[in-house]
């Protein structure tokens, strides 16, 4: 009989993965923000993962994105016929949209991944007349310089259906990052108290304010660069006597007039049919009266004004311009 002790049995070397319904909408979210399978993984681990008592591995996770039904475009497998009932029904809202754009909003608004030459063959098959009209645009390049992130909001207003619709639009965006961070439409774009309200609510929400402002010179923009520049004031006494605000003259708020040109060229025609078809309807109620009726607010959603700074500055190494806001009261502005 051997003298040899058995060998002892080790327990699992490897933690328990985390469940996949705990890591759904951190996938989701870091999914919509189209990064990489280790750049999700990464970010799992930094932030929503308890590196004690859990694991997780590159494979691992890709079993669980697989399982919740985020499976890259290789794996859908689409085709020119499987996409095409879903371009029929985004060019209602979409009429104008190119490839590129295309594929996000296969993307964020059907939830299926196609690649940009699949979109393509589809449009030269069956849209071949709009890849004629496009191939005839011209572009110019422009550059445009800013320092960082919050370093500069440019805001501009947008009348093209002010006097059709009665529909006025103001937006306020980061030119660097790319943020819309508001897009309001009303009856009125040219209130200046309403437009620092505008300001106001976003600063409120953010808890942060950008260094300078910048706007097409117009009445309506005063009160936000005299209210910007006194909060500036306030916050660092070295700059009083010097305005916070940037005017440019016509034609030169570029990155305001790129936002609606945009919106022009890939929104505004399918939008305009929809209303076209409201006033059409709203004309059969000729003669009725509607007392106490009053216009209401309408904001146009976007996905991009909630993605936090901090997150954007570390993934890409950005300098990130901004100035604490929440100790301000309005009434000083009023």
């Amino acid at each position: 009989m051997s003298n040899e002790l058995e060998p002892v049995r080790q327990l699992n070397q490897y933690k328990p993965a985390p469940s996949d319904e705990s890591l759904r909408p951190h996938i989701e979210k870091y999914w919509r923000q189209n990064m990489s399978d280790i750049q999700m993984l990464a970010l799992l681990k930094k932030h929503h993962i308890n590196l004690a008592e859990y694991g997780l591995g590159i494979r691992t996770f890709r079993k669980i994105r697989e399982r919740l039904g985020f499976v890259r475009t290789r794996k859908q497998g689409h085709t020119v016929e499987s996409i095409r009932p879903h371009i029929i029904k985004l060019r209602v809202t979409y009429p104008k949209a190119g490839g590129r754009e295309m594929v996000n909003l296969l993307k964020f608004e059907e939830r299926i991944l196609v690649s940009r030459p699949v979109v393509m063959q589809y449009f030269h098959l069956y849209e071949a007349h709009q890849v004629r009209e496009r191939r005839r645009g011209h572009f110019r390049r422009k550059r445009f310089w800013a320092a960082g992130a919050n370093d500069l909001w440019a805001m501009d207003q947008h009348d093209k259906w002010k006097y059709k619709f009665g529909l006025a639009l103001h937006s306020g965006i980061d030119p660097f990052l790319g943020l819309i961070h508001w897009m309001n439409i009303w009856w009125n774009n040219s209130n200046p108290r309403l437009i620092l309200k505008y300001y106001l609510d976003v600063i409120e929400r953010l808890g942060f304010m950008p260094l300078v402002m910048q706007s097409d010179p117009g009445n309506e923009n005063t009160a936000v660069a005299n209210g910007h520049t006194l909060i500036r004031h306030h916050q660092d006494p070295n700059l009083r006597g010097k305005l916070q605000h940037r005017w440019m003259r016509e034609k030169k708020n570029v990155t305001s007039e790129i936002t609606w040109s945009q919106m022009r060229r890939r929104f505004t025609p399918g939008f305009e049919n929809l209303l076209d078809v409201g006033i059409h309807e709203a004309s059969s109620f000729a003669g009725f009266s509607f007392p106490g009726f009053r216009p209401n607010s309408t904001h146009i959603s976007t996905a991009s004004t909630t993605l936090a700074n901090a997150t954007i500055a570390t993934r890409f190494y950005l300098t990130v311009f901004q100035c604490t806001c929440s100790s301000i009261p309005k009434t000083m502005l009023f």
